[in-house]
């Protein structure tokens, strides 16, 4: 029987990743979100963790509607993703999870809260929407990186990452960071607007 329901969003997390290498076997994780599930809490889950989030899948499902569960995606080139992101899992396994996660019904977000090479975020949306994997993006773009990025043109990325979306019928937020460099960008509200919980035909989104 379920507790008393909890009605503030859980968010697993932007410190760390609860699917990490180093973690328990994610014994603690799945401990966490069972205790969570039993007070009715909504969660948000973001991880780099690839396959190892499956082991959860179980308790994924229990949660029905009060989950997202996300993966960050930066870089499609497996040398690249391993020179920027060492310790995560290669991109190809963080595609795989995503795929396995949204056809057993899990609501899905890719964020791309960090895009550090427009080209290849654009890469990553192309074969996340022919995989037809995920349900909701964010999109960001590097900072506090020195001057790294000050050369691309942002204005033009987000045009071409709506491009896609758009059609696609997919939910899209772009973050602040990335606004502020294409405000000549015109977006609906929906693009713009994120609370804690938000609820979209029937989709939760992520906190930003």
């Amino acid at each position: 029987m379920k507790k008393n329901t909890y009605e503030k969003q859980i968010l697993l997390s932007f410190i760390g990743d609860v699917y990490c290498k180093t973690a328990d076997g994610n014994q603690t994780t799945r401990e966490a979100l069972q205790l969570l599930n039993q007070y009715n809490a909504p969660v948000a889950l973001l991880s780099k963790g690839g396959k190892k989030m499956l082991r959860d899948l179980d308790v994924f499902k229990d949660f029905g509607d009060r989950i997202m569960v996300g993966t960050t995606l930066t870089f499609l080139d497996e040398k690249k993703s391993k020179a920027w992101e060492p310790g995560a899992t290669l991109p190809e396994e963080r595609l795989f999870g995503l795929n396995e996660l949204h056809r057993a019904g899990i609501k899905t977000v890719a964020s791309f809260e960090l895009s550090i090479e427009p080209s290849q975020s654009l890469k990553l949306i192309e074969r996340t929407l022919k995989d037809d994997s995920v349900d909701h993006y964010k999109i960001g773009k590097i900072n506090n990186f020195g001057s790294y990025g000050n050369d691309f043109d942002w204005s033009a990325y987000l045009i071409q990452v709506l491009k896609l979306l758009r059609p696609a019928k997919k939910q899209v937020y772009v973050k602040r960071s990335l606004r502020k460099f294409a405000p000549n960008v015109e977006l609906f509200d929906d693009e713009t607007d994120c609370e804690r919980w938000v609820v979209r035909a029937n989709m939760p989104l992520l906190a930003e």
